[in-house]
């Protein structure tokens, strides 16, 4: 990830390298549609100026669920696959990764209360626009 990060929280993409390359421009693609969503959001709110960063994060986090379930979704589905099928793929990947990289421990943070109705109101909205992010595209 580009090193022009300067609060927060850093992400850092590791693995093979043309799956690391693959995962930025995901994670810069799904960036762009959000801060594109949210724009299109104040818009149509009619909000000017300054954006309260609340608001900002709300909407976002609410599209951010709603794209998570995507992901989680075609998880299951592409689990089920590799299970029935025989096509192993995936599962030969994910042994070579994890052989190489060792093994990944995912953590999960609680959410946080909304502070006001206009903050719910960007959480839910959120989550409808998020359905219009597409994660990936199926194959037929």
């Amino acid at each position: 990830m580009p090193e022009r990060k300067t609060g927060g929280k850093k992400i850092v993409f590791r693995g093979f390298r043309h799956d690391v390359e693959l995962a930025i421009d995901m994670y810069a693609r799904l960036i762009g549609s959000l801060n594109n969503i949210f724009a299109q959001y104040l818009k149509d709110i009619g909000h000017e100026g300054r954006v309260p960063m609340s608001l900002n994060s709300n909407f976002k986090s609410g599209a951010v669920s709603t794209i998570w379930r995507v992901v989680r979704e075609t998880m299951e589905e592409r689990k089920q696959l590799t299970t029935s099928s025989g096509t192993a793929l995936v599962v030969v990947k994910s042994t070579a990764v994890a052989e190489y990289f060792g093994n990944v421990e995912y953590t999960t943070n609680k959410a946080k209360a909304f502070t006001s109705d206009t903050s719910a109101d960007a959480y839910f909205e959120g989550q409808k626009r998020g359905r219009s992010i597409e994660v990936q595209r199926k194959l037929q």
